[in-house]
């Protein structure tokens, strides 16, 4: 059966969606006497914000944001798939400051999630109030709530319930545009930047095309089996193609040495979330606000409205589809995140949850409000009474303001049995609805502070601190200690206030720098060896009360005036950024290469250490070795030969150097896949030296070196991605073009053969 979409009543409730995503939104997030910091809402002023805005920054240049040479002494900013940088609601970001754009990513979110979902549930057959109620279950809940002041989980509840509406609406009718259409919202999904989300709700899908497919009619099915697989394919295909030029960057980065860790599922919600089934159940009817919002609230209209759906006899493979996928979902969550391979976070299958029970709602809402008419059976009295036991099981249970919901639903509920028409169903619909998001607005809160509340002001707290550090850097590189929850002086400041970095937070990272840094500061439990950090030219330091300056031998420190509660040093032990040395040793491995560059006879003014076992075989013959230790004194030295270095842009580094006999040129920067080196324009082998970063050999003389980073997969990703795009436009317009010139024609016929 087709089910037709009233453009009138959708605009109504595009409308109805608009107006209430802000108002949802400023009553959750916009809390002027929030806590600032907090560890559940640290993670939007240490990542969301600074990633953001330097990649927005970018972006409005008029450059692809490739490198990011501000943390972590370089790190790939396309290898990060939670920056979505090609996420279609993320244009916001580039036509208004980064803290408004992050509230309006919200709004828009929530406007694209309610009026998607209300047509999913019209396609499914439901009544256009049953999608409405849903449209508001799914959009406002707990768990969404929780969700909205991350971008990449936002966008991807937005366009979830797009792709289910557009996947069903090709199974059950086999058209190519609407294929078409399911891979392009399948391939926004993928670009918001929340992989987790992404599979989960992939798994969902696959469910439901079963399901969906199942309900075709015989005839039809066999008919149609074929050409509905090799669509589905087509446009699986389709938005995986589109899609590449986020998602190949990162597959890259980890298959050529990158760090994998939890944080690449970016799975952060600030919410409640249930750890025991006992929690889960009192989260589920409790409408009593928190500091967060609670993971498992629905509303209570929609766990009234649930039971009903069990009614619905010609939904029930939906109903049971949906039912089971509730089940597995809340256990989900209740496992313990550190059990589980890979990292995968638990918590993406809540999501999955909201969107079964608000389909259930929906579905139930739609039984319920059953129309009196001739012959139509069975009536509304089964879910009445399923609805009725819900109801007082609800009011013998849960005193206070659970009641007061569950009597006005009643009430509601009444009115319509009594009359049992279509416009009573109308209004006892938009009053179901009116019940249930007064109810979600008032049960949910977040008392943490936002970005939209304070920054950029936050971040010029340390305004000065920032000013003293890139001058006294002279080229070199900032190390922030302070506490994540110290929310003024984040881990990114580098891509908020322009110095370069030692290190980040939650960024990709090389394994070999990671193990670089762990070393250095001693994290997890290891004895830190702060010489290292002269390696990676760190010659200011900023230190918060809260923290201290790290311990051990080889930093020379000079204290500068204290800036409030921040304390700055200088370390005059530190390398220069890109210097020259005439020898090297080799070491295999990261461990090794950090073992020798810890030994107290090493010196570093005349050697550096290379790793054989990742450089070109063409480069090791050429490798100027050291003599027996110690060198001799007359040896030259790094200041012997002065690099001059220039930062053409982000991608691109230029040093000059003039060398008086044959060695290396070490810059301080990561090294990793995709970088290049030329000596005089000439390709060079790149070293991996001192254990993370960069190097090349040069023959006597004055050169002119340059580096630069070159991503292959993001080249061919990109190509792949627009060529599919152009292909999709030029075949859209092929087809408006056919369709019209048959509509020019079509009546001229017709109007000679009524003249015959």
């Amino acid at each position: 059966m087709r089910h037709s979409y009233s453009p009138g009543r959708v605009f109504l409730m595009a409308l109805l969606f608009i107006g209430a995503a802000p108002l949802f939104w400023q009553r959750v997030e916009f809390n002027p006497t929030g806590v600032g910091e907090a560890r559940e809402n640290a993670d939007l002023y240490q990542y969301v914000y600074p990633t953001y805005f330097y990649g927005s920054a970018r972006l409005k240049a008029g450059e692809i944001p490739q490198w990011n040479p501000q943390q972590n002494c370089g790190t790939p900013y396309l290898a990060d798939v939670r920056a979505g940088v090609f996420q279609p609601l993320n244009a916001l970001f580039l036509v208004m400051p980064t803290q408004r754009a992050m509230a309006m990513h919200a709004f828009v979110s929530l406007t694209l999630m309610g009026v998607f979902f209300a047509l999913f549930a019209r396609s499914i057959g439901l009544s256009y109030a049953a999608a409405l109620i849903g449209g508001l279950a799914y959009a406002f809940s707990g768990a969404s709530a929780a969700a909205m002041s991350r971008p990449a989980l936002a966008a991807t509840l937005a366009w979830a319930p797009f792709v289910f509406w557009t996947v069903g609406e090709f199974v059950r009718y086999t058209r190519s545009a609407i294929a078409v259409m399911a891979g392009l919202g399948f391939a926004a999904l993928i670009l918001a930047g929340a992989p987790a989300l992404a599979i989960v709700m992939t798994l969902l899908l696959a469910a439901y095309v079963a399901v969906t497919f199942g309900a075709v009619p015989e005839r039809e099915r066999l008919r149609d089996l074929g050409r509905c697989g090799v669509g589905l394919l087509l446009s699986f295909a389709l938005a995986l193609a589109v899609s590449a030029v986020q998602w190949a960057p990162s597959v890259a980065w980890i298959a050529n040495g990158g760090a994998f860790d939890a944080s690449f599922w970016n799975m952060h919600a600030a919410a409640q979330s249930p750890s025991t089934l006992v929690d889960l159940l009192r989260q589920l009817p409790m409408a009593r606000p928190g500091t967060l919002p609670r993971l498992a609230y629905f509303g209570i209209a929609t766990l009234l409205l649930v039971p009903a759906a069990f009614a619905h006899r010609p939904l029930r493979r939906y109903v049971i589809l949906f039912g089971v996928t509730v089940l597995v979902s809340f256990g989900a969550m209740l496992v313990d995140p550190s059990v589980v391979p890979g990292g995968f976070p638990p918590l993406s299958f809540a999501y999955a949850g909201v969107f079964s029970v608000a389909t259930l709602a929906a579905i139930g809402a739609d039984r319920l409000l059953t129309v009196r008419r001739e012959g139509v059976r069975p009536g509304p009295w089964v879910p009445a009474a399923l609805v009725f036991l819900a109801a007082l099981l609800l009011f013998v249970m849960f005193p206070g303001q659970v009641r007061g919901y569950v009597l006005a639903f009643l009430a509601i509920l009444l009115f319509f049995l009594a009359i049992r028409r279509r416009w009573a169903a109308a209004v006892a619909g938009f009053l179901f609805a009116f019940l249930l998001f007064i109810d979600l607005v008032s049960a949910t809160d977040d008392s943490y502070s936002h970005p939209y509340q304070d920054a950029p002001q936050c971040y010029a707290r340390y305004e000065e601190a920032v000013r003293v550090a890139r001058e006294q850097s002279v080229g070199g590189r900032t190390l922030v200690l302070a506490p994540p929850l110290k929310t003024h002086l984040p881990g990114n400041l580098g891509m908020i206030s322009g110095l370069r970095l030692v290190g980040g937070r939650d960024l990709p990272e090389t394994a070999a720098l990671r193990k670089w840094r762990e070393r250095a500061l001693g994290t997890e439990g290891k004895e830190a060896t702060p010489a290292l950090l002269n390696y990676a030219s760190t010659r200011v330091l900023l230190i918060s009360s809260e923290s201290a300056p790290p311990a051990g031998k080889g930093l020379f420190l000079r204290q500068l005036p204290t800036q409030g509660d921040l304390s700055i040093h200088l370390n005059e032990n530190a390398l220069p950024r890109a210097y020259w040395v005439p020898y090297c040793r080799t070491a295999d491995g990261v461990d090794a290469a950090l073992d020798v560059l810890t030994e107290p006879a090493f010196d570093n003014t005349r050697l550096c250490v290379v790793d054989p076992s990742v450089q070109d075989a063409r480069a090791l013959g050429t490798l100027p070795a050291a003599p027996v230790q110690p060198l001799p004194p007359e040896t030259p030295a790094w200041r012997d030969a002065p690099c001059s270095i220039q930062d053409v842009s982000p991608e691109q580094v230029n040093v000059s150097v003039t060398a008086p006999r044959a060695g290396i040129v070490v810059l301080a920067d990561t090294y990793t896949h995709g970088w290049e080196v030329a000596v005089d324009g000439v390709r060079c082998p790149l070293l991996r030296v001192n254990g993370a970063f960069r190097g090349v050999v040069i023959p006597e003389g004055r050169h002119e070196v340059t580096f630069r980073y070159r991503a292959q997969s993001f080249e061919l990703a990109s190509a792949l991605s627009i060529a599919t795009l152009a292909l999709v436009s030029a075949l859209g317009a092929a087809g408006l073009y056919r369709a019209e010139h048959q509509g020019s024609v079509t009546p001229n016929s017709h109007s000679g053969s009524s003249q015959r």
